[in-house]
């Protein structure tokens, strides 16, 4: 029914409405996770996966709990 891409794609774009809710832009993110602001650039619009540790450290920094993460995702699905 979803495939990856559109999985990755959903997922960027929640984390990207997460980023923006805590008052962080990508540079800032990047800064917290020690990664490139155009990794986040990537993560966000669907092109890199992430792996699950990865989503973890993105949630934690944002502080938010994976239980939000999830619900928004499956509002979208359903």
């Amino acid at each position: 029914m979803y495939g990856a891409r559109w999985t990755n794609k959903q997922l960027g774009a929640e984390i990207r409405r997460l980023r923006i809710e805590a008052g962080l832009d990508q540079r800032q993110l990047a800064r917290r996770l020690d990664l490139s602001p155009v990794q986040i650039q990537k993560y966000e619009m669907g092109l890199n996966a992430l792996s699950g540790l990865m989503l973890l450290r993105i949630l934690a920094t944002l502080e938010v709990s994976s239980s939000v993460l999830l619900e928004r995702l499956w509002r979208i699905t359903n």
